[in-house]
């Protein structure tokens, strides 16, 4: 299980519009979003302001940290340098104050007089991570004949497929049919 980032809401948070100044790294080893797991070698960096509003806990801030990964085209290391903002609000009833804010602010709670940051920070990092995981941008992945690395060098396989056709592609039937019937093709 994650380890926890909590705040206490003691004296320095306990007046309306009081506010506290929060940073540091959540050491992470490996992060896992969907089916990708990351490692994270420095963790993720935050910078954080938590402010009572009277009613609610609001914090707001920036996060940081470097995921290392599998590239998507060629299955090289990635490295991704990502950088996000926070923005959540806590509140003793989150239920209560869910009805009169959008459907995409999520309230999360406050409990026993603290709250957890480090899911918020986690899930600014998260949605940061780009759809597709590339090494690089122009990237040219693997073969799809022999699997060689693109990236690395021409493996020649296009070349000796143009020339001979590839059996894999179904269209390389007509061509040949269309050899076997053209009569110029014979001369």
């Amino acid at each position: 299980m994650a380890e926890p980032l909590t705040v206490r809401l003691d004296a320095r948070l306990a007046e309306a519009g009081s506010s506290v100044a929060v940073e540091g790294v959540i050491a992470e080893d490996d992060y896992v979003v969907g089916d990708r797991v990351f490692t994270v070698p420095d963790g993720i960096a935050f910078d954080l302001d938590v402010t009572n509003t009277g009613e609610t806990v609001l914090c707001m801030g920036s996060v940081e940290a470097e995921l290392i990964g599998t590239c998507d085209r060629c299955l090289e290391e990635a490295r991704l340098n990502l950088t996000g903002e926070v923005d959540a609000i806590f509140a003793d009833d989150p239920d209560a104050f869910s009805e009169d804010l959008d459907s995409d602010v999520e309230v999360l709670p406050i409990v026993e007089d603290a709250i957890d940051l480090a899911p918020v920070v986690r899930a600014a990092i998260a949605v940061e991570i780009p759809f597709k995981v590339l090494c690089r941008e122009d990237c040219k992945g693997l073969c799809p004949h022999c699997g060689a690395n693109l990236n690395e060098g021409d493996c020649g396989c296009e070349a000796r497929l143009a020339a001979e056709g590839d059996p894999m592609n179904p269209m390389s039937v007509l061509r040949a049919l269309k050899s076997s019937e053209d009569p110029e093709a014979e001369s």
